[in-house]
């Protein structure tokens, strides 16, 4: 971030992940009237392995006590 103290690699380092990155353009296509793109299959399997374990959830409504969603979240 511009202005900000924030090492950029801080993260990468935490996770073990190396901050430099070969990117190749994925082009676009058309998929019934959508417009899709697809990685490369090691970019969707590395991606695979690293979210294994993540849970993504979007709150409709009033918001909930983290206590509440963590305790939610470690039953599933």
């Amino acid at each position: 971030m511009k202005g900000s103290d924030v090492d950029d690699n801080e993260g990468s380092k935490t996770l073990g992940i190396n901050p430099v990155r070969n990117l190749h353009f994925a082009p676009p296509a058309m998929t019934n009237g959508r417009v899709t793109v697809a990685p490369p299959l090691d970019v969707f399997e590395d991606g695979c392995e690293l979210w294994k374990s993540t849970l993504v959830g979007c709150f409709v409504g009033q918001k909930l006590p983290y206590p509440v969603v963590n305790s939610i979240a470690k039953r599933i």
